[in-house]
């Protein structure tokens, strides 16, 4: 097993380590976590990320969660891989970061309450996804106008911005805000399919499917 290990679940934000890791180039073993059957609240998986969450990325000797902290120290430690721009006339210096921690703490809520509103409230689970649908209403416009005007979110700079952008309305989501009636999104989801770091991200999540691992195995061989 490498010494790069990232737990993951199918269609959760942890696509964005993937990519992150598939763009920088380094050995990984993906670890899939069966979020439906409660795997992320086992002991063996507690021991991992005592917050019960994914993604969970065990590199150099140590464990990190949550998305843009991870993105953030992946970016930092492999500059080279260009995971998001450095400052430019275009990108103003606290820009990415910025734009990281909108794209986890407030499009991942947004989607989060419409598509798995039970976590926000035990009552009037409707209410809350109106709310989550509210949310998009304000930032989706703006979204479809950035990107109407270039390539990625950055201009020509592909960056895991994209990607979180794309996950964020991705699946289900993209039923509810009508994404493939928004030609500047929909360009922008066929341009990031053919990205070779997240086609390959894609297709070790998939590969994934055929099913969750013993992480008390893996434990014991790490």
């Amino acid at each position: 097993m490498s010494d790069v290990c990232l737990y993951y679940g199918y269609e959760t934000c942890a696509r964005v380590t993937m990519t992150a890791l598939e763009q920088i180039g380094v050995d990984f073993t993906a670890i899939r976590i069966d979020l439906a059957a409660g795997q992320q609240k086992s002991p063996e998986y507690l021991q991992i990320n005592p917050n019960a969450e994914v993604p969970a990325l065990v590199i150099g000797g140590r464990t990190l969660t949550q998305s843009a902290a991870i993105l953030h120290y992946l970016n930092a430690t492999y500059p080279d891989a260009r995971l998001l721009p450095s400052e430019n006339p275009l990108v103003g210096i606290n820009e990415p970061l910025e734009d990281l921690l909108w794209c986890s703490t407030t499009l991942h809520i947004y989607r989060r309450q419409v598509l798995n509103p039970a976590r926000f409230t035990v009552g009037n689970l409707d209410d809350v996804r109106a709310k989550g649908l509210e949310g998009w209403a304000r930032v989706l416009p703006r979204i479809e106008q950035r990107l109407s005007r270039r390539m990625w979110w950055y201009g020509d700079e592909w960056s895991v911005i994209d990607v979180y952008l794309n996950w964020a309305f991705s699946g289900l989501m993209a039923e509810r805000l009508d994404i493939p009636n928004k030609p500047a999104l929909q360009r922008h989801e066929e341009r990031l399919a053919k990205y070779p770091a997240f086609a390959r991200a894609l297709l070790r999540e998939r590969e994934g499917q055929s099913g969750p691992i013993d992480i008390s195995k893996v434990i014991e061989r790490r």
